[in-house]
């Protein structure tokens, strides 16, 4: 191989190589997903679509955030230190009350807590 066929393979690897260390900088998720620790055939448990779940104390504005760049998530549980349900956060609910005119700064000053809904939530055993 000549040295420049050596040069140019190092600079064709070389954006991958950048491409894995920024995955190493990404900011720490704010949106978590837990599957259940069972999974029983005939139970109310195989109804649930979705397992994403976060902390009271984090800011709503952040969870829209990471809710953009995840479109398959629809719904979010709050949950507290314990990691008992509190509410929800119902993505399509977010976005609109981020859409209104200074939704965003006004959202801003929330925690996850104060924008849940409080509903009904099966929290299982």
């Amino acid at each position: 191989m000549t040295k420049e066929a050596v040069r140019l393979r190092k600079e064709i690897k070389a954006p991958v190589l950048a491409a894995k260390d920024s995955a190493a900088n990404r900011p720490a998720l704010i949106a978590r997903t837990a599957a259940p620790a069972k999974s029983y055939p005939n139970t109310l448990q195989r109804l649930a679509r979705h397992y994403w779940y976060t902390g009271k104390d984090k800011n709503i504005v952040k969870l829209a955030d990471e809710l953009e760049r995840r479109p398959e998530v629809a719904v979010v549980c709050v949950t507290s230190e314990k990691k008992q349900p509190l509410g929800i956060i119902r993505r399509e609910q977010l976005f609109l009350s981020l859409s209104r005119r200074f939704g965003r700064e006004i959202m801003s000053r929330y925690t996850v807590k104060e924008s849940a809904e409080t509903v009904p939530v099966y929290a299982g055993e």
